[in-house]
Formats: structure tokens, sequence, C-alpha cells
């Protein structure tokens, strides 16, 4: 048997400039049209919960909205709500200069990534099991896919998102070094931490939760 040559392009796609900043590889990934699309699921999901006073938001705010959210992971105090606290040895002063408490509370209460309206019944072919954050999966499966040309040399592999939320998809696995979250199957491009393609292992839960053999 013979095997033809390799000579597919390789490597980023992007242009970006070798001072570019963590944002814009950032946003390589988490484009501002899926930014778009959650600003525009908050504020519907605002409007149909008739939530009083609400202000929409927009792009530039829900950037700095998910850019605390990302802090909060680096940063890390016990409760939320110290970060806006008047203590100049507790509070932040970027974040209570970026949003006051009252809003980051209420873009949180309201955050939605997909209009709940268009879910299908459950039981039918229509139910999609991870429609909240469907949006999300789609888009950074696209763009993780795009923004890289994968070597010759791939290989499927599993991990685990760390989670410790209610869905029914968490699995616990007590050997592996993250016992709880979702479990998931991706392709590992030369053992470089780099993925082209990933799904959430849904199937066996499924199977689970409906009660399948």
């Amino acid at each position: 048997m013979e095997v033809p040559e390799f000579i597919e392009p390789t490597g980023p796609t992007h242009r970006l400039q070798s001072d570019a900043t963590p944002l814009q590889y950032f946003l390589l990934m988490f484009p501002l049209t899926l930014i778009q699309v959650i600003v525009d699921n908050t504020n519907l999901y605002a409007r149909q919960s008739g939530a009083q006073g609400w202000v929409d938001t927009t792009i530039g705010e829900m950037k700095a909205f998910l850019g605390l959210q990302i802090l909060m992971g680096i940063v890390q105090l016990p409760r939320y709500t110290m970060y806006w606290s008047s203590d100049k040895y507790i509070g932040n002063a970027g974040f209570q200069e970026t949003m006051t408490l009252k809003r980051f509370e209420k873009i949180s209460r309201y955050f939605h990534l997909n209009d709940n309206t268009t879910q299908g019944p459950r039981g039918t072919q229509g139910f999609d099991s991870v429609h909240k954050i469907r949006p999300v999966l789609d888009a950074t499966r696209t763009t993780f896919k795009s923004e890289m040309n994968p070597p010759q040399q791939q290989s499927i592999d599993e991990g685990m998102i760390k989670y410790k939320g209610r869905f029914f998809a968490r699995q616990y696995m007590p050997s592996k070094p993250v016992k709880r979250g979702l479990k998931i199957f991706y392709i590992d491009v030369a053992g470089r931490n780099i993925t082209t393609e990933w799904d959430i292992l849904l199937w066996d839960c499924e199977k689970r939760l409906w009660g399948l053999s």
C-alpha cells in the first residue's frame, strides 16, 4: 500500500502580529458574532421575564462582563460581592470601575446564550440536551477548526471539563485528576495542547437519563 506524501498547509491561519494582545487571540476563538448572540439572547430573556428597569446590554458591556468572569477565575475571592467591597484591602478597583455590583448581578440573572422558546419538546428529535449552550459549542467548534491547519500527526483523545453544577451529563471519575465534570472527545494536534475538533459525550448520559441499556 502506497501512502501519498503529506503536502497540506499546516499551522495557524490568522494574521495577527507578534505583539498581538491576549484579547485579540481570545476573539479569534470567541468571536464578536458570538458575543452579539449572547447580547441578543440576554436582552430577549430579560424582556420575556418581564425584568423591571432592564436596560439592554451591548457588545461592549458584555465583553466587560465576560472579562470580569474570567478574572474571577484568576483573582479568586470567597464571594463575588467582595470584588466590590469598600475595604481597600479586599475590593478590586478594576471591577468597581468597570461596572456596578447591581448591574453585574442584573446581567448575571438574565444572562442567556439561546432562546428558550426554540427548544424542542423533551423526548422528541427536536430536543437538544445542550440547547442552552448550543451557540457557544457550535461557534467555538467552527473557530477552532478555521484558525488552525492541523499537521499530519493527530490523535483522538478524551478529557474532562471541570464542572460542579447541576447537569445530567456531568460525570464522576474518581481516578482522574478532574473528578467531576463534562467528558469530551477531541482531536489532539501533535501533542501541542491544540484541538481542531471536539464534542461533549452525551450519548451514554442520555441512555442513563432515559433508562436505556
